[in-house]
């Protein structure tokens, strides 16, 4: 039952939330960012927070380069589903003229 109810996410919440509600804890583990001291985990949280910085660019570079492929990266199928779209209205059994 308990396996059924718990996830990976759920086990680190409920591991973290004692660890940053006690400050000696969190001292002992992420160290002390006013005195510099290292501690087991602070390499971890570095390179976390590295990987975090560089998110954003690498977002936008798979942006950039998604938008310079244009259409020639795209399917048939989304070519066929806009012509229908622009194609779809309604028109009258002939032509209209203005009189």
């Amino acid at each position: 039952m308990w396996r059924e109810a718990t996830s990976p996410p759920l086990l680190a919440i409920l591991l973290s939330v004692p660890v940053g509600c006690a400050p000696p804890l969190r001292r002992a583990l992420f160290g002390d960012p006013l005195s510099g001291q290292g501690a087991p985990l602070a390499l971890v949280t570095d390179v976390l927070r590295m990987l975090g910085d560089c998110t954003i660019p690498a977002i936008l570079v798979i942006l950039g380069a998604t938008l310079a492929n244009g259409r020639r990266g795209s399917s048939g199928h989304q070519h066929l589903a806009a012509q229908a779209a622009t194609n779809s209205h309604p028109t009258s059994s002939g032509p209209q003229h203005l009189t």
